[in-house]
């Protein structure tokens, strides 16, 4: 049996005649006593009473549940009381692959030029920026994660797919497997809920949404980044002139974007501290098929125009591999949507089933 790393406190039955007891027990048809959830909210110092006007129900086992924080405990009628979060192994699993992205971009700088790409150089300022802002990304978020905050506060746990912030689930890896499982009467054994979790491991938890709203935040500045100059580079090629990037429209759209992503995604962060499966944001944009659209037309209006056959074959090949990396992106975001989506609706099938939380999460992975 796993540890039971809850406070319980034990409680005896109130001798009551049987029309009062009927808050705890009761009874079927051959008068038989059946056992009812034992759990309900046990209202916190300073919450209005009509939010909970009745007391704490007693279990007829002998037992009370009670959780380590303020607000509501738990809530009632058995099962139906929490999204399910993902499964400590399922946050180790992509932790794992956080690591591995992370060991490769590493990895891949020092092949390039010895890490003398992170050295600030003032004629290549901007894209000394670029790359740092990458670069922190990845520690922040994952390689390649495409997933924006603008538009999704689902009531589900944290589903972020293969480009998690490294350092967040580090931390929310940590967590769960402190937290772990907990015996829940009448429910069985279950990932704990947030309700139960020590304040550090809260605090500690709610950190960790902050840090990936930071890697979001700058990886989105580079993806836009990406899209606005390829379609500044196909404007220059179809102009034959050579117009300065900084003094281009899109560089100015550019800085516009810059500064609404980054209101927008602590913005909406900020909406929900205290529920931490709310809390966890995951709001994301892709934009692939724009950028995939953008790399056909720079091929075509540079074949137009006679650009070198060497030009022409790299474009291609980059063409062809953000296609396939367009692919992958659509599967794991397909699998972030069903999860999101059935995190709004009020009975959220998907979400309360462990099985299928894990599978999604580990597809996005």
């Amino acid at each position: 049996m796993l540890p039971l790393n809850v406070n319980l406190e034990r409680t005896r039955l109130p001798d009551k005649p049987p029309d009062e007891r009927s808050d705890s027990v009761a009874s079927d048809d051959d008068g038989h006593q059946q056992e009812r959830s034992p759990f309900t909210f046990h209202q916190a110092e300073g919450d209005h009473p009509s939010k909970d006007p009745q007391r704490p129900r007693a279990d007829p086992s002998g037992f009370s549940l009670k959780g380590r924080m303020k607000g509501p405990r738990l809530v009632d009628d058995g099962h139906n009381w929490w999204s399910n979060h993902d499964s400590p192994s399922a946050t180790l699993f992509s932790t794992v692959i956080s690591t591995c992205s992370t060991g490769l971009l590493l990895y891949h700088m020092w092949r390039f030029n010895r890490f003398r790409c992170l050295l600030f150089r003032k004629e290549d300022a901007f894209r000394w920026m670029v790359t740092l802002a990458l670069t922190i990304s990845v520690f922040a978020v994952r390689l390649e994660h495409e997933n924006t905050w603008i538009a999704r506060t689902w009531n589900t746990d944290p589903y972020v797919s293969a480009s998690q912030l490294w350092v967040s689930q580090v931390l929310q890896t940590y967590v769960k497997y402190e937290e772990y499982y907990v015996y829940i009467p009448k429910v069985g054994i279950r990932i704990k809920p947030f309700q139960l979790w020590a304040q550090r491991y809260i605090d500690l938890f709610r950190t960790s949404n902050w840090l990936l709203v930071l890697g979001v935040v700058l990886l989105l500045v580079v993806h836009l980044e990406e899209i606005l100059f390829w379609g500044y580079l196909i404007s220059t090629i179809k102009a034959q002139r050579a117009q300065p990037w900084f003094r281009s429209i899109y560089f100015k759209l550019w800085c516009i974007g810059v500064i609404t992503c980054t209101g927008v995604c602590f913005g909406v962060a900020g909406i929900e501290t205290e529920n931490l499966t709310r809390a966890s944001l995951r709001v994301f944009g892709n934009r692939s098929p724009h950028v995939s659209d953008i790399h056909r037309r720079v091929v075509t209006t540079s074949d137009i125009t006679g650009a070198n056959p060497d030009v022409i074959a790299k474009l291609q090949f980059f063409k062809s591999m953000h296609n396939v990396r367009t692919v992958f992106r659509s599967v794991y975001s397909v699998a972030l949507v069903v999860m999101a989506a059935d995190g709004l609706t009020a009975k959220q099938k998907i979400n309360r089933k462990e099985f299928w939380v894990d599978m999604f999460y580990t597809t996005s992975v």
